[in-house]
C-alpha cells in the first residue's frame, strides 16, 4: 500500500514537471529584457571566459550590493557555455521552475493533510491541481523566463525544501519520535544558499511562523510548546524593534528616494492598491491586466489620491484581520493570507523598490491558491463531489491555456514588445523595448 502510493505521486510529480516545463517552452525562444542587460549581458564579472575557482569568485561578486552570489555564478556558468545567446539561460531558469512545481507539489501534499474536508485519497490530485494552477499560471512566466529572476526562483528552491523540512520536523516532534541531526542541518543549509540566492531568504521565519499559527498550532510537548512559543514571540520582538530602530530610520525618507518620484509614506500607501493588484492578476488572470512593465503605476499621493487608496488599505487590514479571527476554523485560508502577506514583507515595505513586480507573486501565489482550496473544498453539493473535480479540471485547464498563451508570446521579442505597448501605451519601457 505504501509502496504504491509512492510510486503514485512520484508518476504525478514527474508528470507535473514535464507539463510545467512543455507549457512554458514556447518562450525559451525569446530574448533579455530589462535588467538582464545590467546584471548579465554587460556584466563583465559575469561573462567569463575560463571557468576556473578565480572567475567563478569574480562572477560572484558581481551584482550590484556584492549579494546574491550564487545566483550570480549560475549565470556565468551560463555564460560561459553559452555566451550571450538568451536561449540556455532561459530554459535554465525553465528547469528550475518545474523543479519549483515539484516541491510545491510535496508542500501543498504535506499542508492538505491538515484539511479534514479533504479525505487522504483526494489529496495527491488535489495537490496536483494547486501545483499545476501555480506553475502555469500567467503570472508566473516572467518568474521561469525573465532570466534574471533565476534569483527569486532558485532562492524559493530552498525555502521550498526549508519549509517541507521544518514540516517533517515538527511532525517528528509533534507524533513524539525523534528528530535526526540531518533534518535540523538540511533547514539550516536550505536556508544559507536561499540567503545566496536572493535576500528574500529572510522570510522564512515567518512562513514558519504562519505555520505555527495556523496548521500547527505550535503543538507538542509541554517543553515543546513552551519553546517554540518563547522562540517565536522573542524572535518578533527583536524583529519588531529591529524594524523600528534600524529598517525605518535606514529605508525610509519624506522626501523622494533617489531616482524615484515618490517617498515612504506615497509608497506604503500605493501598495495598498497595489497589493489588490496582485490578487486581481492571481484570481482573475485576464490578459490585459498582466503586462510585466508598471512603470505608469499611479502613486497614491494621500489617502484619497487616487480615491481607491483608502480602501484598499482598509481592505487589507479586514483580510488580515479576519485571518487571525478564523485561523483556527479555517486554517488553510488563514495560513494563505498570511504566506501572501509575508511573501511581501519586504517589497511592499519601506525600502524604495520599484512600486510593482510581477515576480514578487511567486511565493505568494501558493498562498492565494490555499485560500481557494480552503473555499472550494467547503463548497456545499447535493450530489456528491463530482461537480467539483469538473470544475477544479476546467480551473486548471483555463489557467494553464492562459500560460502557454502568454509564453509564447514571451518567445517572440517584437510580439512580446507589441503586446505590452498595446495592453499599456503609457509605459515608457514597453515604449522603449518596441523601439
Amino acid at each position: 500500500m505504501f509502496t504504491s502510493r509512492l510510486l503514485l505521486r512520484f508518476y504525478l510529480s514527474l508528470a507535473l514537471f514535464i507539463v510545467a516545463l512543455a507549457a512554458f517552452w514556447p518562450g525559451v525562444s525569446g530574448g533579455f529584457l530589462f535588467d538582464d542587460y545590467s546584471n548579465i549581458v554587460t556584466n563583465a564579472f559575469v561573462q567569463i571566459k575560463e571557468l576556473n575557482v578565480a572567475s567563478l569568485w569574480r562572477a560572484s561578486h558581481g551584482y550590484s550590493d556584492d549579494t546574491r552570489q550564487l545566483a550570480m555564478v549560475s549565470f556565468a556558468l551560463n555564460a560561459y557555455w553559452a555566451g550571450i545567446h538568451p536561449w540556455a539561460y532561459k530554459v535554465t531558469g525553465l528547469l528550475v521552475h518545474a523543479v519549483n512545481a515539484v516541491l510545491v507539489y510535496w508542500l501543498a501534499l504535506r499542508l492538505l493533510a491538515f484539511s479534514p474536508r479533504i479525505q487522504s485519497g483526494q489529496r495527491p490530485m488535489a495537490a496536483l491541481a494547486l501545483a499545476l494552477v501555480w506553475a502555469l499560471h500567467p503570472i508566473q512566466v516572467s518568474s521561469a523566463l525573465y532570466v534574471v529572476q533565476r534569483m527569486e526562483t532558485l532562492c524559493f528552491t530552498f525555502l521550498f525544501i526549508a519549509l517541507l523540512l521544518y514540516l517533517r520536523i515538527r511532525d517528528n516532534q509533534i507524533t513524539g519520535q525523534p528528530v535526526k541531526f540531518w533534518l535540523w542541518s538540511g533547514l539550516l543549509l536550505s536556508f544559507v544558499l536561499a540567503a545566496l540566492f536572493k535576500e528574500s531568504a529572510v522570510l522564512l521565519p515567518l512562513f514558519c511562523l504562519a505555520l505555527e499559527a495556523t496548521v500547527l498550532g505550535f503543538a507538542g510537548s509541554s517543553g515543546q510548546r513552551r519553546f517554540w512559543r518563547i522562540s517565536y514571540g522573542a524572535g518578533s520582538a527583536l524583529a519588531l524593534l529591529a524594524f523600528v530602530f534600524w529598517a525605518v530610520p535606514h529605508y525610509s525618507s519624506l522626501e523622494p528616494y533617489g531616482g524615484r518620484d515618490f517617498n515612504t509614506v506615497e509608497r506604503l500607501l500605493t501598495q495598498g492598491r497595489v497589493l489588490w493588484l496582485y490578487i486581481q492578476q492571481m484570481l482573475l488572470p485576464l490578459p490585459q491586466t498582466i503586462y510585466f512593465y508598471y512603470d505608469d503605476m499611479a502613486v497614491s499621493r494621500g489617502w484619497l489620491q487616487p480615491l481607491t487608496t483608502l480602501p484598499a488599505v482598509v481592505g487589507l487590514v479586514l483580510l488580515f484581520a479576519l485571518a487571525v479571527y478564523w485561523r483556527k476554523r479555517f486554517t488553510l485560508a488563514a495560513l494563505g493570507v498570511f504566506w501572501f502577506f509575508a511573501a511581501h514583507f519586504i517589497t511592499s515595505n519601506v525600502i524604495g523598490l520599484e512600486m510593482v513586480f510581477e515576480h514578487r507573486n511567486y511565493f505568494a501565489l501558493f498562498g492565494v491558491l490555499l485560500l481557494v482550496v480552503e473555499l472550494i473544498s467547503r463548497l456545499p453539493v447535493r450530489d456528491g463531489p463530482a461537480i467539483k473535480y469538473v470544475g477544479v479540471t476546467v480551473l486548471v485547464l483555463g489557467v494553464g491555456f492562459l500560460g502557454v498563451v502568454r509564453a509564447a508570446t514571451w518567445g517572440n521579442p517584437i510580439l512580446l514588445a507589441t503586446d505590452m505597448t498595446s495592453k499599456n501605451p503609457n509605459s515608457a519601457r514597453a515604449a522603449m523595448d518596441m523601439g
